[in-house]
């Protein structure tokens, strides 16, 4: 019983020292967008889903620029960027749509890069 108690107290400790890698800002950064999903009807029967996923990314900050969007690490591509006239610079509240080469649930991870760091979205 001791023996088991004090593996999990030993778990515990290194669980608690243990950092968060996948943000390259630190965990009390916010990030300057917030990330969210809409769909549409596919254009035609040929359409490969049912329906249009598109990631819709959002200033929440006075200003952004976003370089690069990786989803699911690269296997969901984008097709096309959506709204805010092309450019990738972002006041508050105004957005880009990115629409996706994968349905909009089977995706897992989103890395946005931006001139304020980089961010990790899990869903």
């Amino acid at each position: 019983m001791t023996k088991i108690v004090l593996s999990l107290c030993v778990l515990f400790a290194l669980s608690a020292c243990s950092s968060n890698d996948n943000n390259d800002s630190s965990a009390s950064d916010k990030a300057p967008v917030e990330l969210s999903f809409s769909t549409d009807e596919a254009p035609n029967e040929y359409y490969p889903f049912p329906y249009i996923s598109y990631l819709n990314i959002q200033s929440v900050v006075d200003h952004v620029s976003i370089f690069h969007v990786s989803i699911n690490r690269g296997n969901c591509s984008v097709s096309s960027w959506l709204g805010n006239n092309g450019s990738s610079y972002l006041k508050f509240g105004q957005s880009r749509q990115a629409s996706l080469r994968c349905q909009d649930t089977q995706v897992k991870e989103v890395v946005v890069d931006t001139d304020q760091g980089s961010y990790t979205f899990n869903f």
